[in-house]
């Protein structure tokens, strides 16, 4: 095998091959990406090489509010004063960081964004 893939290549491919991971083509954000590759075993310094190729391309705010765009339909059928604060919560669960998601549903939904933490809020709880 004269093929050479260099560590945060691999690390990114056993992630993309696990069928559990990569349903449907969901994304993740970086928290989460860290946590299911540190799961399979993957070594702390190569995981992190991973998530930053991850991210080179397409920046996580950008994957963040991707995420958004196409869920938010979907929770706009329903009660749609609790948008944002659903939205919110289901890209937290996707693992990406709170700034990226805050960020995401207020250009989203700036004028039902208001039961979100602020930022000075945020960075007193991380």
């Amino acid at each position: 095998m004269d093929t050479f893939m260099p560590w945060p290549a691999l690390a990114l491919w056993v992630w993309q091959a696990s069928p559990a991971m990569n349903t449907r083509g969901r994304r993740v954000g970086s928290r989460r990406l860290r946590q299911e590759l540190l799961a399979k075993g993957i070594p702390r310094e190569m995981t992190d090489a991973a998530i930053a190729a991850a991210f080179e391309e397409v920046g996580e705010a950008d994957r963040a509010l991707e995420a958004a765009r196409r869920r938010l339909p979907g929770l706009l059928r329903g009660k749609g004063e609790r948008a944002a604060a659903r939205l919110a919560d289901y890209l937290l669960r996707r693992g990406y960081p709170a700034p990226a998601v805050r960020r995401a549903v207020r250009t989203l939904l700036t004028d039902r964004a208001g039961d979100l933490p602020t930022a000075d809020e945020d960075e007193g709880g991380a």
